[in-house]
């Protein structure tokens, strides 16, 4: 079962030790969830923070910028509801807690799918309408000799890819490539997970 960071994990646990944030948990839910899909969401965070005693409005929009990262998390991560519960029950021993943010997750996550709210999808996920790879498969051809060369001892892969466009629809997709092609392709998509990993730890430093 997939989890949440242990650099998120431990910034949900601090949060939710507060009496403030335990006493407006729903409404800094609330305001997380806007701010991701808004492109400026200091009308709702400013909202929040008139709630409530001076000297606790550090620990309001600390507490919303945590929920922000952890939702975005949650996405990036595609985790099911029973893993970002598992999550949260490691971080909370309150039920309200826990299944308040449940319930705003799974509203939230079924928005995403209505046409209207085709706005909010390019806000969180630019590519939600390119074709979504769901399995890889490959297979080697070794050919040993051709009409023109008798000894050819030449590789070649064909990569099958399965995909999900927007419509839902599963199609395949087939290329051919040598050795030497495909490690620059296996070497590109390294250099794109780590760039990737690389954003997500400036995310987490953020926190620090």
């Amino acid at each position: 079962m997939k989890r949440v960071s242990e650099t998120v994990k431990s910034r949900l646990t601090e949060i939710f030790s507060d009496r403030t944030v335990q006493k407006y948990h729903s409404k800094i839910y609330e305001c997380a969830f806007r701010s991701i899909v808004r492109p400026d969401p200091t009308k709702s965070l400013e909202s929040l923070r008139e709630l409530v005693q001076d000297s606790e409005r550090d620990i309001i929009t600390y507490s919303v910028n945590v929920m922000e990262i952890f939702i975005t998390e949650c996405l990036s991560q595609n985790l099911l509801e029973i893993e970002i519960k598992a999550s949260l029950e490691d971080c909370s021993d309150s039920k309200d807690i826990v299944d308040d943010f449940i319930a705003f997750f799974t509203e939230f996550k079924g928005r995403l799918s209505e046409p209207e709210d085709k706005t909010m999808k390019t806000t969180l996920n630019s590519s939600i309408e390119i074709p979504k790879i769901m399995d890889v498969d490959w297979k080697l051809l070794y050919n040993i000799s051709s009409t023109y060369v008798y000894k050819l001892n030449k590789d070649l892969y064909i990569i099958t890819l399965k995909v999900l466009d927007e419509s839902n629809t599963t199609k395949t997709l087939e290329f051919k490539c040598s050795y030497e092609e495909l490690q620059d392709l296996v070497s590109t998509l390294q250099h794109a997970c780590k760039s990737i990993a690389t954003a997500c730890q400036h995310s987490e430093g953020i926190l620090k």
